[in-house]
């Protein structure tokens, strides 16, 4: 665990970078904390009440308040942002977060996430992003004996190569409840009803000692097309682990596969699997499949969606050495 180390003495570069990151942050609280933020996030909650049965019937999902809180966040940072002197275009490449927002300065990426207590209540206090909405670089994670742990890739470039701007990353999160039968926004003490995150950008990596990542919520996979040798190996039905030790999840797969000979058993993070130190790949199990699920070993290629150390993100300080808090929660916001 690495929080912003105080002890290192940033260059001009990352200066202006924390600068950057501090002023943002600034602006998009005042975005999502404004009387017309919250006034249309319960206009959605609202919506969402009435048309609650109506809602599960036509899209047949969980969250059904993902598209509309991508909107609103996107309108409302359209409109304050646009109407500034800040120079803002559009921005068009694929690498980046849903909403990237060129500006005189950086580009802004962000991303809008939606989490329910009833269904993902750890999530709500979890840090995660994908490779393409983050240049932070970590070390690699989840090192055990010979293997020297999975890469965490970061795609996004820490500067956009053609406007030669600083790429920004910030995560919002908006939280709510559904029971299956009621549904509202956060509005107590308990959970908080918006958050908002700044990832720090990889020019900064060195002032967290390359160490932000926790573990992997899911993980990239080799295939067959990637040659024979990284075919999956089929382990049996979704029931098979119910209520097994890790000795046990071992001795199971050892009776289905042929496991070759100098592979090593060994955790990575949280799943039990195996170490190839000959290709040095690292084999762990995965569920497959849609309607009739199974369990699978499969070889993987990296670390896909990353969780972040929140408790890191909090404490910061900016250029000038004064502290910041970087991922803020807010509650009781629609009272």
């Amino acid at each position: 665990m690495s929080k912003q180390r105080t002890d290192l003495i940033p260059n001009p570069n990352q200066k202006k970078i924390l600068e950057l990151e501090k002023r943002y942050f600034n602006q998009l609280e005042s975005i999502i904390t404004s009387k017309d933020f919250l006034s249309d996030l319960k206009n959605i909650e609202r919506e969402t009440k009435t048309n609650y049965r109506l809602l599960s019937k036509i899209w047949n999902v969980k969250n059904k308040i993902k598209i509309p809180a991508e909107r609103l966040v996107r309108y409302h940072i359209y409109k304050t942002l646009f109407n500034t002197d800040m120079g803002c275009s559009f921005f068009p490449s694929p690498v980046s977060c849903d909403l990237a927002i060129e500006t005189d300065d950086a580009i802004l990426n962000i991303d809008v996430k939606t989490d329910d207590i009833q269904g993902n209540r750890n999530d709500i206090y979890n840090t995660q992003l994908e490779h393409n909405q983050s240049s932070f670089n970590n070390k690699r994670i989840g090192a055990n004996g010979p293997f020297k742990g999975l890469e965490a890739m970061a795609n996004l470039k820490p500067i956009d190569e053609y406007s030669g701007k600083i790429n920004l990353t910030y995560l919002i999160k908006i939280i709510y409840s559904d029971d299956g039968y009621n549904f509202q926004i956060s509005n107590d003490t308990n959970n908080p009803t918006l958050t908002l995150t700044c990832i720090p950008n990889g020019i900064l990596s060195e002032l967290f000692d390359f160490d932000l990542l926790s573990n992997f919520k899911t993980y990239k996979y080799y295939s067959s097309l990637d040659g024979k040798y990284y075919k999956e190996k089929l382990i049996g039905d979704n029931s098979i682990f119910d209520n097994t030790t890790d000795e046990q999840k071992y001795e199971i797969m050892e009776k289905s596969i042929n496991i070759p000979n100098n592979w090593i058993r060994g955790k990575v993070l949280s799943k039990v699997g195996y170490y190839d130190p000959e290709n040095d790949i690292i084999w762990l199990y995965q569920l497959k499949g849609s309607s009739n699920k199974k369990y699978y070993l499969c070889a993987v290629r990296c670390g896909d969606s990353s969780r972040y150390k929140s408790e890191c993100l909090k404490e910061r300080y900016d250029e000038n050495g004064d502290s910041w808090v970087g991922l803020k929660e807010y509650y009781e916001m629609l009272k």
